[in-house]
């Protein structure tokens, strides 16, 4: 499914994409999960594409520019040039440069935090802050055009859904969405070079270089309703099969071409046939380190639990930030520094323990997110912490929204993630569907779930919203890793639950 599309391999899939396309949109509307994905539309900017795929309304092929050829080409310059957003979106670029240098600089490489949220890697970082040195403010004199291009560059990457640091308005949107106008007017007469490594989507077509799932869906699962990705994933199951698209898709993803090293590849997809690879080889020991860290944490939990499923005769050591599944191994090893501080049986039981060392500080700046970081601040467990915790966790933390009597988490269910309630109100409910009762209502600044996520234990009571309600949502691993950087958080969390077993014990006497 996330292949790309070559429609030679099945003569008819033209025709059963596009019917699957239409059949996913009429069930998506009708189901729980509508509005769960932002799908495209050549007259409105997707807030969960990049600038530079809003500006092309498509892909880059294979060998297509890269962000720093596309933001340099004169074309694209000529373009956002004549739309009078040039200027803009190279101050943009330096404005986001700072932000992210500040909260990503210290990260060690390979955190997944740098591949999912920075825009800028790892290698690069220093060519950047060499920038902000030479150049620290858009009226400097010693501005070259290959500044303004790397500049440029960052803004094209820019996803708003994703990299809340509000630079990119509705108004800015606006004028994208012009400027994309003219450059697709022009592209093909003006630029036929850049126009022959780039896609433009067509709604009427499939777009050969996207993905199966690309092309029925047509368009991205929205992060604010990020907690239906199950529910669209069913519903796209079901498309699939109702259109008798098994065969062509298991056909097209063993037959599609990869490039070069998998240069058609993306990071992800790299991984996963890296992984299959070492699989079907049915290797006496495998090693997997850190060698998903492209892949969303639930998703490798997900292969993690597959491979174990398959009982293969195989010694697995799985190195990784801790997470949910580890239970699944006969022995669990905690490192820092280069040496063991913590060792846990099959049952999950420390043996070994040692204070985690806080993370290097990063200097706070003010984003979109500043807000969320005022609410963070404002929950007892979390007030107190560093600046820079805060901000990365405000950055970091997945926003949702939610409608009214939609259910953040039900009673019963693993604890995957804590909720900080940002706006709105949510009802805290025990008993059986039929016999329920509303036993609190908590509103904004408050934590929900987070003794299940601490405990690994499962829900003791369903949360429903009362009202639209917007939340902050905390992985388990990013919550953890939080946890580990800044001593002050594990301290406060051990606080925290002291003060709700005084409570409990209180409220239990009182009940006698």
């Amino acid at each position: 499914m996330r292949k790309p599309v070559d429609e030679t391999c099945c003569p008819d899939l033209i025709g059963k994409l596009l019917g699957a396309r239409a059949r996913f949109n009429e069930l998506l509307e009708t189901s729980i999960c509508a509005g769960a994905v932002e799908f495209f539309d050549a007259e409105k900017f997707n807030t969960n594409s990049s600038v530079m795929e809003n500006l092309i309304f498509g892909l880059l092929k294979s060998g297509g520019p890269d962000h720093r050829e596309f933001a340099a080409d004169p074309y694209v310059q000529k373009i956002l040039g004549e739309a009078g957003i040039l200027k803009n979106l190279t101050e943009i670029g330096h404005v986001a440069t700072q932000q992210i240098l500040d909260m990503f600089r210290d990260l060690p490489a390979g955190d997944e935090r740098l591949s999912r949220f920075s825009v800028i890697d790892t290698d690069e970082m220093g060519a950047f802050e060499s920038l902000l040195r030479r150049v620290p403010n858009m009226e400097s004199a010693e501005i070259t055009s290959d500044d303004r291009a790397m500049l440029l560059s960052v803004t094209m990457q820019l996803t708003p859904a994703l990299h809340r640091l509000g630079l990119i308005d509705e108004p800015m949107m606006a004028k994208l969405v012009t400027a994309r106008k003219s450059f697709l007017a022009g592209l093909n007469a003006q630029a036929p070079e850049l126009a022959g490594r780039l896609e433009v989507c067509d709604p009427e077509t499939i777009t050969a270089g996207g993905a199966v799932r690309f092309n029925i869906m047509f368009g991205l699962l929205a992060r604010h309703r990020a907690q239906f990705r199950d529910d669209v994933e069913k519903v796209m199951g079901q498309v699939i099969e109702e259109s008798d698209l098994e065969e062509a898709i298991i056909e097209l993803g063993l037959g599609a071409s990869v490039g070069v090293a998998g240069a058609r590849l993306a990071n992800a997809q790299k991984q996963k046939l890296a992984l299959a690879r070492c699989l079907i080889k049915k290797p006496q020991i495998l090693i997997v380190n850190e060698a998903l860290a492209a892949i969303e944490p639930a998703e490798q939990d997900d292969l993690l639990a597959m491979i174990v499923d398959e009982r293969l005769e195989t010694c697995l050591i799985w190195i990784d930030r801790e997470r949910d599944g580890l239970d699944c191994f006969d022995k669990i090893y905690v490192m820092r520094g280069g040496r063991i501080v913590e060792e846990r049986g099959a049952d999950g039981h420390a043996v070994t323990s040692e204070a985690p060392n806080p993370v290097p500080a990063v200097e706070a700046t003010e984003g979109s997110y500043g807000n969320d970081m005022q609410v963070l601040d404002d929950v007892p467990m979390l007030s107190g912490l560093a600046p820079e915790t805060l901000k990365l966790m405000a950055f970091t933390a997945d926003r949702l929204s939610f409608a009214d009597a939609e259910v953040l988490f039900d009673a019963g269910e693993k604890g995957e993630d804590t909720f900080v309630m940002i706006d709105g109100h949510a009802d805290i409910i025990i008993g059986e569907a039929g016999h329920e009762r509303v036993i609190n209502t908590h509103g904004p600044g408050t934590l929900l779930g987070e003794i299940a996520l601490l405990s690994h234990s499962s829900r003791i009571a369903t949360v429903r919203a009362n009202g639209d309600l917007k939340v902050l949502r905390l992985s388990r691993e990013l919550f953890f890793d939080l946890i580990r950087q800044d001593a002050n958080l594990g301290l406060a969390v051990m606080r925290s639950l002291s003060d709700r077993l005084v409570r409990a014990t209180e409220q239990l006497q009182a009940a006698e």
